[in-house]
């Protein structure tokens, strides 16, 4: 792992060093404190939260941080027929009771009653359980309770469950699902993770003994590595109560054993696999540039949303062209996606996908590989990455306004993604605040010197699938092999962004937009709201390439060390070439944008979409109230050449909190 490693150590020093003035990059993420997060003395750990969407319902879970790799060679299935046993009867609910007694209140098994098993995980839920009366509840932490510790797994049941689970095995042997284990072997380079197929072995299934299962069971279900998640229109601290009672007698497990991981070893050259199968319909070639996820000590905080704002930008523009050359007529793929992310817990990598057509598979994954070199030589240009944030931002205000409207569901995830990988999970507004400061302040020297280290030309791996048709010509691994050595060495052009771009103040606004607009305005009067802690040094604000400073009271004392710059350089690249402070160059940039406004008005006084622009900008700059913004058109309307800078020195005198620097208050 120690090449996958590099990557990350070197984004920690060129991200901390080139926005080390803007937010504390090694600063921890507040969490929601909406939600009530406890950790039972016997080690189990539990995520609370109210939430009325939808009413009278709730969602419940529980989270077992193991799975199909804590199996042994014996075991090889095991913890997936485990699921399967967790239905067929519990201590306090044997047999069908637990099934039958919630499809009674309208959860029904299969729909709302499920469960699932990965390589690394297993998790047990009840979704929309109607809270119709107090006992609903009771029940339901009854059966979470059982399910931790106290299933069943008597003889007889295990034995009649055998020809389910091989019935879903046989099912399930799709041309997808073979070629898929198949492509494990490569892209888990042999470890562990690529002997584990989830469902197991006909073998296994048949023969295990019931001991053995058991054996899974008593060694990995135990609460120091289990959650329990609770989210809908419950009484939390009631919930709470109940919880604590519950589980009270489900023992700590004494020296527990340590869950090791498997551990995917480098590869310098290239895997390659080219994989047929009579039931394939289509051909497609996949390219992985694997690294190693960030740490759990990492993920809550800051630098980890920058990374991870990095890595989507960067599949954004990588998409932008791919769609591009898929839309030519002689379009060397039919389509092609890049995804950039999680693989397992320990691995991520950055995911090219092309779907090409039959018999042209060397074709595709030239043209692909070609796009992957560019990106590696040269990079992106500004117009692509003002084109990702905008349409990432627009995400984001997405996400921000229907944060009311979020079902159980959607805050189920994050809970269980903070109790596996320690992610994050901050309140809507929090996470808003953050991520568009974050993305606003993002530049493309950050995004081209991080681009090529989560590109690296070791730790490829290329797998090929087609339909194995005698007159269908397939590559060979040696022929995918040589495609990939010609493309580096080849003379390549950097990519040319052609896309014609109207400038935003020349965009007509319709109603919603206007009203969004001053909504957005409203919204950003809440930015002190953004802690101290994550912020560097006393100031706070955003816009455009850099964050605007001015005094911000109420400091508390900083929780992590400042983390240096590197140098002049990196200082010029913020600044401009004379190296002169951000907050200097938005002052210009925003003079700029309001005369370009006040010209455009005076050209057609009676625009609305004009006055408009003119009267909102103000309205994000100066802090100005629905009152002062209509004030602000009719002042357009009267006299849109009038003079501004005396117009932004009466606003900033008449506010009692005004900053030494106008710039502050734009966003």
């Amino acid at each position: 792992m120690r090449k996958l490693l590099l990557p990350i150590i070197s984004v920690f020093a060129a991200i901390g060093s080139v926005r080390a003035q803007e937010l504390d990059m090694y600063a921890r993420i507040p969490a929601d404190e909406a939600v009530v997060v406890g950790r039972l003395d016997n080690g189990m750990t539990y995520y609370l939260r109210h939430n009325a969407k939808p009413e009278g319902q709730a969602d419940f879970y529980i989270y077992h941080d193991v799975g199909a790799v804590q199996e042994e060679d014996s075991q090889n299935g095991l913890a997936h027929y485990l699921e399967h046993m967790a239905f067929n009867g519990t201590v306090n609910l044997p047999g069908k009771t637990l099934i039958d007694y919630l499809e009674t209140i309208g959860v029904k098994f299969g729909a709302n009653l499920n469960a699932g098993t990965g390589h690394e995980l297993t998790y047990y839920m009840m979704h929309d359980v109607p809270l119709s009366r107090e006992g609903v509840t009771d029940t339901a932490l009854l059966i979470l309770h059982d399910w931790s510790r106290f299933i069943a797994l008597e003889d007889d049941e295990i034995d009649k469950e055998r020809g389910v689970v091989l019935e879903e095995l046989r099912g399930g042997r799709n041309a997808g699902r073979r070629l898929m284990e198949e492509s494990w072997r490569l892209l888990y380079n042999d470890s562990r993770y690529a002997h584990r197929n989830i469902i197991g072995t006909e073998d296994i299934i048949k023969n295990f003994s019931p001991a053995t299962l058991r054996d899974f069971y008593q060694r990995w279900y135990r609460p120091d590595l289990q959650a329990i998640v609770i989210v809908g229109d419950i009484d939390v601290r009631e919930v709470e109560r109940k919880l604590i009672e519950v589980m009270k007698d489900i023992p700590a497990v004494v020296d527990p054993e340590p869950k090791q991981m498997p551990v995917i070893a480098d590869n310098d050259a290239p895997l390659i696999g080219v994989f047929t199968d009579p039931e394939l319909t289509s051909s497609q070639i996949s390219l992985y540039i694997k690294r190693a996820s960030l740490p759990d000590e990492v993920n809550d905080l800051v630098i980890a949303n920058k990374i991870a704002i990095l890595n989507t930008l960067i599949a954004q523009m990588t998409n932008y062209r791919l769609q591009e050359i898929s839309q030519k007529p002689d379009a060397p793929f039919l389509y092609a996606v890049m995804q950039n992310g999680r693989v397992v817990k320990a691995l991520d990598a950055a995911t090219f996908i092309a779907l090409a057509r039959p018999g042209e598979v060397g074709g595709a994954f030239e043209a692909l590989y070609g796009e992957v070199e560019k990106i590696r030589r040269w990079g992106f240009n500004e117009g692509e990455l003002e084109r990702a944030k905008t349409e990432l931002l627009r995400s984001q205000e997405m996400a921000y306004d229907s944060r009311d409207d979020r079902k159980n569901g959607d805050f189920v995830n994050s809970y269980l993604a903070n109790f596996s990988s320690n992610s994050a999970m901050p309140s809507a507004e929090m996470s808003y605040e953050i991520n568009t400061l974050l993305i606003n302040s993002t530049v493309l020297a950050e995004i081209n010197g991080y681009a090529p280290q989560i590109l690296p030309r070791a730790n490829e791996v290329v797998i090929a699938m087609a339909p194995q048709k005698e007159d269908l010509p397939t590559p060979t691994t040696e022929e995918l092999a040589a495609v990939i050595t010609k493309v580096q060495g080849a003379e390549l052009t950097a990519y040319e962004d052609n896309t014609v771009r109207e400038p935003l103040i020349d965009r007509e606004l319709d109603t919603f937009e206007r009203h969004k607009i001053h909504r957005q305005a409203d919204r950003f009067q809440s930015r002190r709201s953004l802690p101290e802690r994550i912020l560097r040094g006393r100031h706070v604000g955003s816009v455009g390439r850099g964050l605007l400073f001015g005094p911000d009271p109420g400091h508390t004392h900083r929780l992590l060390r400042h983390r240096p710059v590197l140098g002049d350089r990196v200082e010029q690249a913020v600044g401009g070439q004379d190296g002169g402070h951000p907050a200097r160059h938005q002052q210009l940039f925003e003079r700029n944008i309001e005369r370009r406004l006040v010209e455009r008005s005076g050209d057609d006084p009676s625009a609305d979409v004009s006055q408009f622009h003119l009267a909102a900008f103000r309205h994000r700059r100066f802090r100005l109230d629905d009152g002062q913004v209509a004030l602000s058109i009719r002042q357009c309307r009267a006299e849109p050449g009038g003079d501004l800078r005396r117009r932004r020195s009466e606003h900033d005198l008449s506010r009692s909190d005004a900053p030494h620097s106008v710039a502050q208050e734009a966003r």
